[in-house]
């Protein structure tokens, strides 16, 4: 079935047509194709469709699927035409997910015992009838009252190919070349031998194998499900990609790019989510002089808690340059308490400047105009405006007759709102908030996606992975 010649000129004339060079869901069908189904799409009129081993008239024929073919919908590839499919990988060079992987260790388990019991079973049915030779004509010699070994017997070389052989070979370890050896020289007492240590190694191994098969099915049973999420691997590695320096700082380079040409933004379904926005413009006219074109959203109903501790862990023993960064900077700015422990620690740095005090800060001469309690802070007066500046950020009081004195000239009427900030920082700075504000991103939509205890349980996974408790396979599992 399926052979011959004129099997092999169907075969020809159809790898010779437009649809035989590459698959089917690399040409363009919107003209040719139907659309039925989000993932399926109907084969074209002159596409050449051919059932191996079934007539045209068979009844087999109205039951197998002629009509469609399964094209998963997805993203294009970058600067390719070609849609880019789960379906297309490479299984053996690929593995999608952590399950897949446990899924494909037992395959090759199960794989290499079968294999093992396969080839020693055929040895040992090859061996079974040489080894009754041995025997009878051992009891002939016996019988004829010769002594054993006078006649001098040799195994046919063609009697045991190399499966057999090997075989052999393995099941005596480093010593089988030297069995094989003897089993060419002298096999009227060599094969009974062999013989029967292939039937005891084919015992152990059937014995072993049922146990194995318990373990193989739990295995199986466990990973199955989690398997079947395609996309796992594809996706983490677009989220590892938005995490990465060089693509935080090119959205920060091609902001205003980004917005007048949106088809530049690299998009994924992984990361639609955390992408920023770019504007050529503010909507908030009391802000036209900042003109930002990029913002990312960023709430205090976020689980801000829940990155404290994540951070926290990961600084480990170094807690208290965890404390002083986030008191001093990440808390303040986004509005935070300045410890989330269940045990306030009180904070390292005293207050002692009162207000109507003239200070010199790290960004300037200013007044002192109140104090903040939560998180500790300076309100302070510039010649530029009004802000909060943390203790660690003064350098030293002024005295009165300081130039200094000329700061609290500027008008109140002229100064921004209270809810706004602005910062001037440095590349490292920029990084360090995208970075927070795509972990608290990340949490949020987590949290929003899975139950509470699944969630609860994903942070104490993470945590421990963090502490070095669990491995990257376990962690992932």
């Amino acid at each position: 079935i399926g052979r011959g010649p004129f099997t092999t000129q169907e075969k020809t004339k159809k790898f010779r047509a437009k649809y035989g060079n590459c698959p089917l869901r690399e040409y363009d069908l919107t003209e040719l194709s139907k659309n039925i189904t989000p993932s399926y799409w109907s084969y074209p009129s002159d596409y050449p469709i051919d059932v191996p081993g079934v007539d045209s008239d068979n009844s087999v024929v109205k039951l197998l699927n002629s009509k469609c073919f399964s094209m998963a919908k997805d993203w294009p590839e970058k600067g390719k035409n070609k849609l880019k499919s789960p379906e297309s990988y490479d299984g053996v060079k690929v593995r999608r997910n952590i399950y897949e992987e446990v899924l494909c260790r037992v395959e090759d388990e199960m794989y290499e015992v079968e294999m093992a019991i396969e080839r020693n079973e055929s040895a040992l049915r090859k061996l079974e009838p040489i080894a009754e030779e041995a025997t009878r004509l051992r009891e002939l010699e016996e019988k004829d009252g010769q002594p054993i070994g006078r006649l001098q017997y040799k195994l046919n070389l063609r009697s045991l190919n190399t499966i057999h052989i090997g075989s052999i070979a393995r099941i005596y370890g480093d010593s089988g070349d030297e069995v094989i050896q003897h089993l060419l020289r002298n096999p009227l007492v060599v094969v009974p031998i062999v013989c029967k240590r292939l039937q005891e190694k084919d015992a152990e191994w059937r014995k072993v194998k049922t146990e194995l098969a318990k373990e193989w099915k739990l295995a199986l049973s466990e990973n199955a499900k989690g398997s079947t999420d395609v996309k796992c691997l594809l996706y983490k590695r677009e989220i590892e990609k938005s995490f990465a320096t060089e693509r935080l700082i090119e959205d920060c380079q091609e902001a205003k790019s980004f917005a007048k040409y949106p088809s530049k933004i690299q998009r994924h379904p992984a990361t639609n989510m955390i992408l920023p926005d770019f504007h050529l413009s503010n909507p908030d006219q009391k802000l036209a002089l900042y003109q930002p074109h990029l913002s990312v959203l960023v709430s205090r109903m976020m689980p801000h808690m829940d990155a404290y501790n994540l951070l926290a862990a990961q600084f480990g023993g170094d807690r208290s340059k965890f404390t002083k960064l986030w008191s001093g900077f990440i808390g303040p700015w986004f509005g935070l308490p300045s410890s989330y422990d269940s045990i306030v620690v009180s904070s390292t740095t005293a207050m002692k400047f009162s207000p109507g005090q003239k200070v010199r800060t790290t960004v300037g001469d200013g007044q002192i105009i109140s104090i903040a309690a939560d998180p500790q802070r300076y309100k302070v007066k510039f010649s530029f405006g009004v802000g909060y500046v943390h203790p660690d950020a003064i350098a030293h009081l002024l005295p009165s007759s300081s130039s200094a004195a000329d700061v609290a000239g500027a008008d109140d009427s002229q100064l921004m709102q209270d809810d706004i900030q602005i910062l001037f920082g440095t590349e490292n700075i920029y990084l360090s908030i995208r970075l927070y504000m795509l972990l608290v991103t990340m949490l949020y939509q987590a949290k929003d996606a899975i139950a509470v205890s699944g969630y609860t349980s994903c942070k104490a996974a993470i945590v421990d992975f963090i502490k070095s408790k669990t491995d990257l396979k376990e962690f992932e599992s």
